[in-house]
């Protein structure tokens, strides 16, 4: 009986200390968890800055390639009217002009080149690549071009789309669809598919 109660009584301390060193397990496991939870917590925010902040400087990026793809782009307008279009002045040269719609006062585009000659309007739109959404965009833009500016009603139209790099693919759409397409043709920018819009008036 005696060894009995021994037993009992080994088995008991074994088992409080077993408690103890899963007790401090646990603890110590939830320590960790709590540790890992934090850290993970801390990297997932540090991703998210890293992100943010990458994002910025790609959008930063696109948004400099696009002002210089402005600044080579509008130079070269007179040089294009005067060698396509017979155009050598011309009584408005506004770049990077923002107006209001005559029809809702609400409405204001920002326009890249806005060229008025006697009997022309030249519309000039400029991106650092070609995107199809942006040429849908662009010719909405053409069709609303009067209510934007009503008092050049009586001009002809000529849109011009700019970027670095036109493929030939892409330069058929655009003369298919009445759209000069000027982009770097060897040391300068120049239109690519004249010829295929006005063929009549070949220079």
């Amino acid at each position: 009986m005696i060894a009995l109660k021994k037993q009992m009584d080994a088995l008991e301390s074994r088992t409080d200390s077993l408690e103890s060193v899963l007790g401090h397990f646990i603890v110590s496991t939830n320590s960790v968890l709590l540790r890992l939870e934090r850290s993970l917590e801390k990297y997932k925010e540090e991703g998210r800055r890293e992100r943010e902040s990458m994002n910025k400087k790609w959008g930063d990026l696109a948004n400099k390639m696009g002002t210089l793809v402005e600044d080579i782009a509008i130079p070269n307008i007179p040089v294009i009217a005067a060698k396509y279009f017979n155009i050598e002045d011309f009584d408005v040269l506004a770049p990077r002009i923002k107006k209001k719609s005559s029809k809702d006062n609400s409405r204001i585009k920002e326009f890249d080149v806005i060229a008025v000659s006697r009997d022309y309007i030249i519309i000039n739109e400029t991106k650092s690549k070609f995107r199809m959404s942006e040429i849908t965009a662009f010719q909405e833009t053409i069709k609303e071009l009067f209510d934007f500016f009503p008092e050049y009603a009586s001009k002809k139209i000529i849109p011009v789309f700019c970027t670095l790099y036109i493929s030939p693919h892409d330069a058929d759409y655009l003369s298919k669809n009445k759209i000069f397409a000027m982009c770097i043709k060897g040391e300068i920018m120049d239109i690519v598919n004249f010829d295929k819009i006005m063929p009549e008036t070949k220079s």
